[in-house]
């Protein structure tokens, strides 16, 4: 997988998998995350440098050629297409808009009106 060729490791495969794992075990326990909301602009431009990064190998990988592509991404199976689904609600984070727009709302229970 890529994740072996990245630069910023520990050396060994497992401490890279248990520390980001313990960091998020330890926010997910605790009752109070407010503090994290002075640090959101880390999180917003940790996203865009992804996606910067994910843009950059793709051309690195494909060149301008790989905006060329004549290749069918429709799914094939089941298997596929639940693949799919999950890169398309990561890709445009629907669940995420809408859970904000629920908890700002000013009656919640009115968010089926709202969606319409």
């Amino acid at each position: 997988s890529f994740i072996d060729d990245m630069p910023i490791t520990t050396g060994s495969r497992k401490i890279d998998i248990i520390i980001p794992s313990v960091i998020v075990a330890l926010l997910s326990c605790s009752p109070d995350v407010s503090f994290l909301s002075k640090f959101s602009i880390i999180g917003l431009l940790a996203l865009a440098l992804s996606f910067i990064v994910i843009v950059w190998q793709g051309l690195v990988e494909n060149g301008l050629a790989g905006f060329q592509s004549t290749m069918n991404l429709w799914p094939k199976n089941l298997t596929d297409a639940s693949s799919w689904f999950g890169v398309v609600v990561f890709g445009y984070g629907i669940v995420p808009f809408i859970l904000n727009f629920h908890e700002s709302m000013k009656t919640p229970k009115h968010i089926g009106l709202a969606m319409r």
